[in-house]
């Protein structure tokens, strides 16, 4: 039997993860003359840290980012955080901090988790959907839905909590209670935007 040779994680992977950021590894070449691969993970919510979920999810992202670069394609493997909406904000409601502290906050715990996990993104494309740069373009679309009369605004039901006071997702009410607090959850008409998807399907 040949020699034995242990693995040390805290020497070697630091050591390589350094290597791979300093030579732009996941950065994609927009001039390169090779065949193009996009490889999109899901974007989290920022609304708390990674876990063993998320890593059955973003892992297998990365798997296949390096098994198309080893196949000669131009891989782009862009990342950026579900960070406008529902989850991140009755998260910061449950800490009492303001939204944004909280969500950036666990960008950065996150991008951390990212980098200890060994997964590689090309972070000079990273985006947020709570940054204006981002969101000044979905309002833009809104804006021209509307315009076209595609946009309408009209009363529905919503599932209330009257102790958050906030609308639920229908994943979040739990036996007919609000999964972060237990209070009954009541239907309440609110005055929402549709859209006329089918007027424009094609």
């Amino acid at each position: 039997m040949g020699k034995q040779h242990s693995y040390n994680p805290s020497a070697i992977e630091p050591k390589w993860q350094r290597y791979w950021e300093e030579s732009g590894l996941f950065a994609a070449d927009t001039e390169s003359e090779k065949p193009k691969y996009y490889c999109l993970t899901m974007f989290p919510y920022p609304s708390g840290t990674l876990h063993v979920g998320h890593g059955r999810n973003y892992i297998i992202g990365d798997v296949v980012a390096r098994f198309m670069m080893k196949r000669g394609y131009n891989v782009l493997t862009p990342m950026g955080w579900d960070a406008f909406g529902l989850p991140a904000e009755n998260a910061a409601i449950k800490q009492n901090v303001n939204p944004a502290t909280w969500t950036y906050k666990n960008i950065e715990a996150m991008k951390q988790q990212f980098a200890v996990w060994g997964v590689g993104y090309d972070w000079s494309r990273e985006i947020a959907t709570c940054h204006p740069g981002y969101y000044k373009w979905t309002q833009w679309i809104f804006l021209k839905l509307h315009e076209r009369g595609l946009a309408y605004r009209r009363q529905a039901p919503v599932n209330w909590c009257p102790s958050c006071q906030t609308a639920l997702a229908n994943e979040e009410v739990v036996a007919g209670c609000c999964e972060r607090c237990g209070t009954e959850v009541e239907q309440k008409n609110l005055p929402q935007w549709f859209f006329r998807i089918t007027e424009y399907a094609q």
